[in-house]
């Protein structure tokens, strides 16, 4: 039965909290062992620039380190205060409250509210300070609010297109409206000192270039990153820095498809330097792989290398609740040392569950989806049945289903679909989710899809940019936001976790969410909508 039993959400159990002066190991899956590594202060520092065309010390570098305690709440990222402190010294520095937002792209669709679809922070009280208040609901204002100054948008764009030309038939309704906006904002931060920095896919032959091309001549600094020529993928991440503080990471191209005809889901994290600081390393990784003629470094010089992952996770405050949180990445040649790889994690997570876990994502396939010849590839499939089998783990998988479905998918769901059995207990149910479109909205290309990318468990949180299948995770530039708030008690605010589980069950739930068991060829349902 849909939202009850085994798919709730449920705490865990609080631990003990460690010791001041300990970094805790363990706050997410497969942890548990002491920390043995050199402590802030006490490690070796950022090493400058390499022989042999090695990337540089990147801008970040010894702008400050994150001391965490598990004292009372305040910010624990002192700019400046690289080198400050004695060789060996613990300062007991504080947690860092950051504010988190679910940011989704849904409000054209009949979605029931099921009592739990408050934002985690109302959207008026989320503040920023440029000399005074000023009041953001999502990373676009925080844009907007970017200092004056050399300060910084530092962005990874897939696609820029919200200029496009619209069909006649849509001009009454202006749907590019809002990409319209957001390329008019970022157009005028250059002239107001803003450093504005894009790495972007190298664009296809088919792809328009003129927002770029307007980008560049506002003053935004563009590096085309040639991932086919890298890794034989694509640079498919999706995320924003801004000021160094606030980060957006999630599904939505920057595309305005994304904006008005999309499904999406993200998150934006107001406030929280020492988290934007770390996804700032990836970014930078991105921008020195645009070089023309660049090359991956192995290893990658140590400035781009984190203390934060799955064993160690970065110790914030999350709207008043403490959470452990750490960002993977993807393909493997990417990821510096201490960085998860985004497969790692993904796995990691569903092995961990104890009671469900619930997936909602566009395209699953136990295969390398772009390779020739054909390959398969049943690492996350395997994890699933695995969890199912062994532990009794509830499985549900939320699909996306549009007329770009690959036909491969659906044998492949429903044979996972098949180990649902009253008599072995066994539980995995997967569901096609259609958007629907009128006759106007069916002539956008590429449009009217469920475009999430998202996992959770009842542990944990998992906010990706990538779809399921082998590609995305071996040769695909992707990224994801991992929160685990199990121990910790929320004060007043739902937890990550409660906020993404209740947007699953609400679509799970919703008349576009249909059971795949129950239905006849794909091609009726997923092109006819």
């Amino acid at each position: 039965m849909a939202g009850g039993g085994r798919g709730r959400a449920q705490r865990c159990k609080a631990g003990p909290a460690p010791p001041v002066h300990r970094r805790r190991l363990g706050g997410f899956p497969g942890g548990g062992r002491e920390d043995t590594a050199p402590g802030p202060g006490r490690g070796a520092r950022p090493q400058e620039g390499q022989a042999g065309g090695r990337p540089r010390l990147h801008p970040w570098a010894g702008e400050g380190r994150c001391l965490l305690s598990r004292a009372r709440a305040s910010t624990c990222c002192a700019p400046g205060a690289e080198g400050t402190q004695p060789e060996g010294a613990w300062e007991p520095l504080l947690l860092q409250v950051c504010w988190f937002v679910l940011l989704l792209r849904d409000s054209t669709l009949a979605l029931r509210d099921s009592g739990k679809m408050k934002p985690s922070v109302t959207p008026n009280k989320v503040c920023l300070r440029n000399g005074h208040e000023r009041c953001v609901s999502s990373l676009v204002p925080a844009v907007g609010c970017a200092r004056d100054g050399p300060k910084s948008v530092w962005a990874q764009l897939n696609a820029l297109e919200s200029r496009e030309e619209l069909l006649p038939s849509e001009q009454p309704n202006r749907l590019s409206h809002k990409g319209e906006e957001i390329l008019a904002e970022l157009l005028q931060l250059p002239q107001r000192g803003v450093l504005v920095r894009i790495a972007v896919s190298s664009p296809s032959s088919k792809q328009p270039l003129d927002d770029l091309q307007a980008l560049e001549q506002s003053g935004a600094a563009v590096r085309k990153v040639d991932m086919r020529r890298l890794t034989d993928g694509v640079l498919h991440t999706k995320f924003w820095i801004v000021d160094k503080t606030h980060i957006y990471l999630g599904s939505a191209n920057m595309d305005w498809r994304s904006l008005t005809q999309v499904k999406e889901l993200g998150a934006a994290v107001y406030n929280c330097s020492c988290l934007a600081k770390d996804l700032g390393k990836i970014f930078e990784a991105y921008w020195v792989l645009g070089v023309p003629d660049a090359t991956i470094p192995s290893p990658w010089p140590a400035n781009y290398s984190t203390t934060y992952n799955k064993e160690t996770p970065l110790e914030v405050q999350l709207n008043g609740t403490d959470a452990g949180v750490y960002l993977s990445s993807s393909p493997p040649a990417l990821c510096a040392e201490g960085r998860t790889e985004d497969l790692h994690a993904l796995l990691s997570i569903i092995d961990a569950a104890s009671q469900f876990v619930h997936i909602a994502v566009m395209s699953y396939l136990p295969t390398m989806e772009f390779s020739h010849p054909r390959r398969y590839w049943p690492t996350i499939d395997n994890h699933l049945r695995k969890a199912a089998y062994e532990r009794q783990v509830h499985i549900r998988l939320l699909i996306g289903c549009w007329e770009h479905s690959k036909p491969a998918m659906f044998p492949f769901l429903k044979s996972l679909a098949a180990m649902q059995d009253n008599g072995t207990h066994y539980s995995v149910e997967v569901r096609l989710f259609t958007v629907p479109a009128n006759e106007t909205q069916a002539e956008i290309p590429y449009a009217r899809v469920n475009h999430n990318k998202y996992m959770v468990t009842d542990k944990v949180a998992y906010i990706g940019t990538s779809n399921w299948s082998g590609d995305y995770f071996v040769r695909t530039a992707g990224s994801a936001l991992v929160v685990n708030q199990c121990d910790a008690k929320a004060q007043g605010e739902l937890t990550v976790q409660e906020q993404l589980q209740a947007v699953f069950e609400r679509d799970w739930n919703s008349k576009y969410s249909r059971d795949i068991s129950t239905l006849g060829q794909w091609e009726n349902i997923c092109r006819g909508h």
